[in-house]
């Protein structure tokens, strides 16, 4: 059976549970017929591809019967990364696989200013980063402020500590999500 994606499927590849970095993106519906692309940040910025573009081996991670009110938001937050830098240099990959990655009030400030982005002109991400920040910023958009750390589909993590490895063992353990073939 071969993979099929869905909109809110998360896709994380890395090389071994040990070694920490890899690769994260996020599927999402676009174009008025609501077919399912890739958005994933590389060195060329935001990449909107097929998803059989994704390096092969990846792990997906489905969120269970996603509200189409939240699959909606996601579609419409990705394309204000459009003009988004990528960002990867030895300090933030050492945060990235070794940084303290919990949801915390540093992580809350830096959505908070996220959140007031008309797009993403010269801010640098990477992939798993850019990957928690739609979720966060999706929730936050149908719920609010408040009532979106509470939301199923929430990712508790702070983006910018958290690389692909670390993603993907936290959604590997989420009630919200669940692996599927990839």
């Amino acid at each position: 059976m071969s993979y099929q994606p869905e909109p809110g499927d998360i896709l994380c590849h890395y090389i071994s549970r040990s070694y920490p970095f890899g690769h994260a993106g996020l599927v999402f519906l676009e174009g008025p017929m609501g077919r399912p692309r890739l958005a994933h940040v590389t060195t060329d910025g935001l990449q909107l591809c097929s998803v059989e573009e994704f390096p092969q081996g990846q792990r997906v991670f489905r969120p269970h019967t996603l509200p189409k009110n939240l699959s909606e938001a996601l579609s419409a937050i990705i394309p204000t990364f459009g003009n988004v830098e990528y960002r990867l240099q030895a300090k933030i990959a050492a945060k990235a696989g070794f940084g303290m990655e919990y949801f915390g009030a540093g992580a809350r400030g830096r959505l908070a200013k996220y959140e007031g982005r008309p797009d993403w002109s010269g801010k640098g991400v990477y992939c798993s980063e850019f990957t928690i920040l739609a979720y966060q910023l999706a929730c936050r958009k149908i719920l609010g402020t408040g009532a979106a750390e509470q939301s199923p589909y929430f990712i508790a993590k702070d983006a910018a500590n958290t690389g692909p490895h670390k993603l993907a063992k936290y959604l590997s353990k989420h009630p919200s999500f669940s692996e599927v073939g990839g």
